[in-house]
């Protein structure tokens, strides 16, 4: 009996034994898949940093030029339209709340803009008498970026024999803005003029894309945007992330291998700056058409039209051209920075639009690239006054002035040519 219990224990002996050297073999497994997780965390860790540094040293002149641009600012909220106070009718923008402030954040400005009480931009220097002129188009004429007082229209305001409105609304294209010309022509006395601002960094291009997808507008809303569009969104807004030269230097790889054809991050004017895309010809003819509404509700309402075109930062700067074809992975060769004028040009001469070019003046006023933000595509206080400047220096009130006798006396609104572009 006593040699069996022997044997019994001499087995739970062995068995935990046995039990003991699997599992210190799983612990000296599990310690060296440790270690060996570790050295390649390192590894890459140092391998990462080591290109990091690298690329800090010897960045690629595109890559310098991106990175300045992400630093630039002290802001840090992330710029909304969100709470924006808004008046709409069937879902769509009508106008700001009248008498209204709100706050317009960015990583480059923080200020307020006052809502005067027909529902724009307040323009604190404008006069109270005369006509009534308004200011239509998007962020360009709103002035997202200056306060009220150094926006264009504001400056231009200054000694106007008219009242001039800022109706700009950040977002829209011509198509909404000719909504709420029709819509608000009456509530707004009438006027016999409207001023029509033309951005050629994203106009076209945002016509051209609200017409396709004809989304559902409520105020000031947008589409709601693809995964890489959020991702991509994601890391330029990162703080930490936006400052990892390897990210961004990988992001622009990504981008340019993964979304050759959509151009998710890619700045609007690179895809009219081709005179022979399909998409410039598509968006110049979506143009052609609201131009010829614009023709038909002019002579129904009895107003004229004023046109003025604004240039983007890459039309009026060649190296920041080149560089941002670069980090987009173009050609600087095969784009021509006049093509969108060369359209527009076309389409208003043939219309009998007139029109006033500031291209070719603000190429002069933004030779140091010191009119635009840095990483917002928006003119600072200097870019509104060197604005102001070239229109007056292209006899904008004069002009304006001259659509008012024609304006009581013929119904047609797209009746005179441009003679000075």
């Amino acid at each position: 009996m006593a040699g069996a219990f022997s044997a019994v224990g001499a087995e739970r002996v062995e068995y935990n034994q046995s039990k003991l050297r699997i599992r210190l073999v799983s612990i000296g497994s599990m310690k060296r898949w440790s270690f060996r997780i570790a050295a390649l965390t390192l590894g890459l860790t140092f391998a990462l940093s080591g290109i990091e540094l690298a690329l800090r040293f010897m960045a690629p002149a595109w890559l310098r030029q991106r990175m300045s641009e992400l630093r630039a600012g002290e802001f840090q909220e992330l710029g909304t339209d969100r709470g924006w106070p808004i008046r709409k009718e069937n879902g769509q923008f009508l106008s700001f709340t009248p008498s209204t402030r709100f706050s317009i954040s960015n990583y480059e400005y923080l200020h307020s803009a006052d809502v005067d009480e027909l529902g724009g931009r307040a323009v604190p220097d404008a006069t109270h008498s005369g006509g009534l002129v308004p200011f239509v188009g998007d962020s360009f004429v709103f002035g997202i970026g200056v306060p009220d007082g150094e926006t264009f229209v504001n400056l231009l305001a200054r000694g106007a024999p008219r009242r001039f409105v800022n109706l700009g609304v950040p977002g829209t294209s011509l198509n909404r803005q000719l909504d709420i010309v029709e819509k608000r022509h009456a509530e707004l006395g009438s006027p016999e003029a409207y001023v029509f601002v033309v951005f050629l960094g994203n106009d076209l291009a945002e016509l051209r894309d609200t017409v396709r997808s004809s989304p559902a507008v409520e105020g000031l809303s947008r589409a709601s945007p693809s995964a890489l569009a959020r991702l991509n969104a994601f890391v330029y807004h990162n703080p930490i992330l936006k400052r990892v030269y390897l990210i961004q230097f990988g992001r622009q790889k990504l981008l340019s291998i993964f979304d050759r054809r959509r151009r998710t991050g890619m700045d609007p004017v690179f895809r009219v700056l081709q005179p022979e895309s399909a998409f410039l010809t598509e968006a110049t003819e979506l143009y052609r058409l609201e131009l010829l509404r614009l023709e038909r509700l002019s002579a129904d309402l009895r107003f004229k039209p004023l046109f003025v075109i604004v240039p983007d930062r890459h039309q009026i700067n060649e190296r920041l051209l080149e560089l941002r074809a670069e980090y987009y992975g173009l050609d600087p060769g095969v784009l021509d920075i006049n093509a969108p004028n060369k359209a527009l040009s076309t389409i208003f001469n043939d219309l009998n639009v007139e029109y006033i070019d500031t291209t070719e003046c603000l190429e002069v006023a933004g030779h140091g690239n010191d009119i635009f933000y840095l990483q917002d595509n928006h003119l600072n206080s200097r870019g509104h006054s060197a604005l102001a400047n070239c229109l007056r220096q292209r006899q904008f009130l004069s002009r304006l002035e001259a659509l008012f006798p024609l304006a009581k006396t013929d119904g047609s609104a797209l009746s005179r040519n441009s003679s000075v572009h």
